[in-house]
């Protein structure tokens, strides 16, 4: 099937690239190569990924990669970048923002304008498409999670169709939502302004946000921020992985983060096993003293892929 995909490939706009590095494009620089890798323009998506399945060849769709580990053997099949989809333009009181955005732009451009409520998705890595697939925030309420901004998304399905759906319909969750359950992809957003103020005093929020955050994570090595979920309850993640003592247990170059023990970090040439390794040991040594498992925030590639 590989000559017949890659056949049908050529016919379309964007070329491939074979054995793609794709370390440099994730936040914890971890991973082998994809077997192709493509970075075409949203309105392509779909025909690649038709061109995928009808030659019957595994694809996934990576974004800016802050929150993957990729398998250090690396990907097989099709990987459809997002790097070309970064439009975002104003129409009235909404935002339409292409799912490869970067969120640290959407940040700028609302602050831009003068439309509060968005400092709170200062600092989080990643692009619009995948903070809204895993409902990206800072906290449980609402307004701290970027579905309270969702007007509308733009999804393509797994067949490579597309549609409009609410925010009800994607059933955002903590860290998750339908979109993530089926594996859909968010090719754009219709984002609201909740409010308006004066564009410095919301530069000065988002500079104390990201300073606050400079202060409490660590951001001075690769990571892929939190790894795991808070459990329900209220307590938070790291809290139990502190006091279950593994802050700074080390596999390898994968570490627990001492500053803030729901991150491992990349110390200089970790792998995905020595990451899987540690993320298992914690599970285990937090559902051996508390009984509580730790779900985790952080999808591995190609282990978690439901398949084409």
């Amino acid at each position: 099937m590989n000559a017949v995909f890659l056949e049908r490939a050529a016919s379309l706009e964007t070329p491939l690239r074979e054995a793609a590095p794709l370390a440099p494009r994730t936040s914890w620089r971890i991973g082998g190569p994809a077997r192709w890798l493509c970075e075409p323009p949203r309105s392509e998506f779909p025909l690649w990924v038709r061109v995928a399945r009808e030659t019957r060849i595994p694809w996934r769709v990576l974004g800016r990669g802050s929150n993957v580990l990729i398998d250090d053997a690396g990907l097989p099949g099709l990987t459809l970048s997002t790097a070309r989809m970064t439009g975002l333009r104003r129409e009235g009181d909404f935002l339409e923002v292409e799912g490869g955005a970067p969120l640290s732009r959407l940040v700028r451009e609302a602050a831009d304008l003068g439309w509060t409520g968005y400092e709170f998705l200062a600092g989080i890595p990643g692009s619009v498409g995948g903070a809204i697939v895993m409902n990206a925030g800072t906290s449980l309420r609402p307004e701290e999670q970027i579905a309270f901004l969702l007007c509308e998304a733009e999804v393509m399905d797994r067949r490579g169709e597309l549609r409009w759906v609410s925010p009800e319909a994607l059933d955002p969750g903590c860290r998750t939502s339908a979109a993530r359950r089926k594996g859909w992809v968010v090719l754009r957003a219709r984002l609201r302004k909740p409010g308006e103020g004066s564009p410095a005093e919301i530069r000065r929020r988002i500079s104390e946000r990201l300073e606050s955050r400079r202060r409490r994570q660590p951001l001075e090595r690769p990571s892929a921020g939190s790894v795991f979920k808070n459990p329900p309850g209220g307590r938070p993640a790291w809290s139990y992985i502190r006091e279950a003592g593994l802050a700074g247990c080390r596999v390898g170059d994968a570490q627990v983060s001492e500053r803030h023990a729901n991150w491992i970090l990349n110390m200089g040439r970790a792998t995905a096993a020595e990451v899987r390794t540690l993320i298992a040991r914690i599970q285990e040594a937090v559902a051996e003293r508390f009984g509580v498992r730790l779900e985790r925030e952080v999808v591995f590639l190609p282990q978690d892929e439901s398949g084409a």
